[in-house]
């Protein structure tokens, strides 16, 4: 790379910096382009072939046409799920049973910026429910029990974004972890956590 500190006021880089500059951005590029056909090898279709749903004219923008999943805030206003991503609370646990469900919230709360990098306000942890019970074990003959308590299967992260409870800004956002036992969208008892989020205690106004 040129090094701007190697050359005085208004000198132009030598030639041979240039030249090398050149030659890694097209590597980078010729890169860019192989990595791009080994993706398009992998899949077994062709954009040409998909099925299409066509929306003739339509007035707004196609980008909006998804079906929003849309709460009713006690707050005031409403709110939508602008993202969703979710992965098992324990992967990666490969021996014994995990004893404490704070270490498990707590790494939760630090995946926040891994997922939304950026979103800079306090993730909002709603209240788990527990499962707890005995695991039977026999060593050597001798019977014991083991109590346990864990953290539903399943975390949950979702970015809430709402025009009606901003501020500042056109737009409010709102990072919410839940935990629930399988995946896919919230019980009615998550919702209802939901709808009653404290906003401003945790929401980030931002505007385009």
């Amino acid at each position: 790379m040129i090094d701007p500190a190697a050359k005085g006021p208004g000198e132009e880089p030598p030639k041979a910096e240039l030249e090398a500059l050149d030659l890694e951005i097209e590597s980078a590029v010729e890169a860019d382009v192989a990595e791009h056909r080994r993706f398009m090898d992998a899949i077994d279709f062709r954009v040409e072939d998909l099925p299409v749903e066509d929306h003739d004219v339509t007035s707004g923008h196609p980008l909006n046409r998804e079906k929003r999943w849309v709460l009713d805030m006690q707050a005031g206003g409403r709110a939508w799920i602008d993202d969703l991503i979710q992965c098992r609370t324990y992967a990666g646990v490969l021996l014994g049973v995990p004893d404490d469900p704070v270490d498990a919230i707590v790494r939760a709360m630090r995946s926040v910026k891994h997922h939304f990098n950026f979103y800079d306000g306090p993730a909002c942890v709603l209240p788990p429910r527990l499962h707890k019970g005995l695991r039977r074990v026999v060593n050597d003959g001798v019977e014991e029990f083991h109590a346990w308590r864990l953290l539903p299967s399943i975390t949950s992260y979702a970015l809430l974004t709402s025009t009606d409870l901003a501020r500042d800004e056109d737009h409010s956002s709102v990072v919410v972890i839940w935990f629930q036992d399988a995946f896919g969208l919230p019980d009615d008892a998550v919702i209802a956590q939901m709808r009653a989020i404290d906003w401003r205690r945790y929401a980030v106004d931002w505007g385009w």
